[in-house]
């Protein structure tokens, strides 16, 4: 069954950080820049909403927390990836959690992409 269609994203999220990170010292896990992207929106152009993408900004933060990482959560540069462009950029910016964005296609036209490198110029 689909993760998303059973409601299990977060326990799907939370074992890939664990599988991902389980061999890496926690002490240099803020040098690390995690990407976060739903994988039912890789390659499709649908988005998420920001009430789907702040719980998982959330959870990742809480992560980092429970891990012991040094600053927790907080320290971590965290990336939303799904569909980025240049119309959704400042929605997507405001969403708490969100510190930047993992652009796909959006970066191989040059207007699209200076539109988002824009929107974040301005800041939240």
């Amino acid at each position: 069954m689909d993760v998303r269609e059973a409601n299990r994203q977060s326990e799907f999220v939370h074992r890939q950080l664990e599988k991902a990170f389980e061999d890496i010292d926690m002490n240099h896990l803020e040098t690390i820049t995690l990407a976060y992207e739903p994988l039912w929106a890789i390659g499709t152009g649908r988005n998420a909403t920001t009430a789907e993408i702040a719980p998982m900004m959330a959870l990742i933060r809480q992560w980092a927390d429970n891990a012991r990482v040094p600053g927790g959560g907080k320290s971590l540069c965290v990336l939303y990836g799904g569909s980025v462009n240049k119309e959704n950029t400042a929605e997507l910016y405001a969403v708490e959690g969100v510190d930047g964005f993992l652009v796909g296609g959006a970066s191989l036209e040059a207007f699209d992409f200076a539109g988002i490198l824009e929107t974040m110029a301005k800041g939240r």
